[in-house]
């Protein structure tokens, strides 16, 4: 599901959609369906769907990210640079993440425990994406 988040990054970037929002949107809307996946209250069909969507919001992530790599190069010669920073920076979390949530849950004993951690790396990504703003606009206007 997560390379439907990418065609959907792609086609939104090729109408004009900015990287900023597409970025914000996709954390956005991986923690909103973080909360549901997680919420013990909700049916398993339904936490089912939303690990799905959940997969689609996190795929706008990476292609609007390696489509920025441009806008955030500080010189044109930095682009394929900044791209294997981003590609890193995911590498990094893929590597990190899964140890670090199972850790969570073990200690607390429940996944609801998570939430927490995983709420807080999605509101870093939405004021990241934010404050990416600027230098999009700057670039825009070069």
């Amino acid at each position: 599901f997560n390379a439907i988040g990418n065609y959907l990054a792609a086609w939104a970037m090729g109408r004009g959609w900015p990287i900023w929002l597409l970025l914000a949107l996709g954390a956005g809307g991986m923690a909103l369906t973080e909360i549901g996946i997680f919420s013990g209250v909700l049916p398993e069909s339904l936490r089912l769907g939303l690990a799905f969507l959940f997969g689609i919001a996190g795929g706008l992530i990476p292609a609007a990210a390696l489509a920025a790599a441009p806008v955030y190069a500080p010189t044109p010669a930095l682009i394929g640079t900044m791209s294997g920073l981003m590609v890193m920076g995911s590498n990094t979390g893929q590597l990190f993440g899964p140890p670090a949530l199972a850790a969570i849950r073990e200690t607390a004993g429940n996944w609801d425990s998570t939430l927490w951690l995983l709420l807080s790396l999605a509101i870093a990504g939405i004021i990241m994406a934010v404050l990416s703003r600027p230098m999009e606009n700057r670039a825009a206007t070069h």
